[in-house]
Parts: structure tokens; sequence; C-alpha cells
């Protein structure tokens, strides 16, 4: 219990750093879409009860700039998520593709 909540400390103060300076966790080696860039920032958002990957990708991501299955990637590979399960309470970082 102790280790989780020491994880999920560090991941809070690391999705306010990013906040506060506006700096990529992640610098991806694969640019999927050439419009990637157009990312405003990175947000730090908790789970909430039925929250799933997709539905989270329909909030923060514009198809136009970024395809969905590039988008999942992206969040999963910032999180270091081995899979698409997360859980009501946690919390992700997520890169906003719309306002």
């Amino acid at each position: 219990m102790r280790k989780m909540r020491a994880a999920a400390a560090a991941v809070f103060l690391l999705c306010v750093l990013c906040a506060l300076f506006r700096f990529p966790i992640s610098a991806s080696a694969a640019q999927p879409m050439d419009r990637r860039e157009e990312a405003s920032c990175y947000s730090c958002i908790r789970i909430e009860e039925g929250q799933t990957l997709e539905s989270i990708e329909e909030i923060y991501n514009d198809p136009d700039l970024c395809e969905s299955v590039h988008y999942l990637e992206e969040v999963r590979q910032i999180n270091s998520l081995v899979s698409d399960r997360i859980h009501p309470g946690c919390y992700l970082t997520v890169p906003c593709y719309r306002l």
C-alpha cells in the first residue's frame, strides 16, 4: 500500500511539473502523423468510475490531428501501461490535442 501511494504521488508530482512547464514527458521516436506536434499540452487527469482509455481519448484527442490508435499508444507509453486496464481514482497523463 505504501509503494502504491508513493507511486501515485510521484505520478502526480510529474503531472504538476509538466503542467507548469508544458514540457512533454515523452519524446517519442516515432511520429505517427505530421501534425502531431500541434498538441498544445499534457494534462494529468483523475480516472473516474466507468472511464476507459477510449472514452478519455474521445475527450482529449482530435482525430484530425492524431489517429485514435496512435493517441492510445502514446497514452500507454507516457504512463507505462502494459494493458488498457485503468482504475478509478488513479491518475493518467494525457496529451491534449483538443482544447
